[in-house]
């Protein structure tokens, strides 16, 4: 009877610490997957081109 208690106890603790080690794996490959898309995304992303400080935009428009 003891036997068999401690070993649901002993089932329960390692369930428990498989249950924490999943969540903390977990967390750190989500982690390192923003990271490395937020990486992908900055080096990937378009230099936006300059504009000349004298830029005339011509165009009509009605004061309402």
């Amino acid at each position: 009877m003891l036997q068999r208690i401690l070993g649901i106890l002993l089932a329960v603790a390692f369930l428990v610490a498989a249950f924490f080690f999943a969540a903390v794996v977990a967390g750190i490959v989500l982690a390192a997957g923003l990271l490395g898309w937020t990486w992908a995304w900055w080096r990937g992303r378009a230099p936006t081109p300059r504009k000349a400080e004298s830029a005339v935009i011509e165009g009509e428009y009605r004061r309402l």
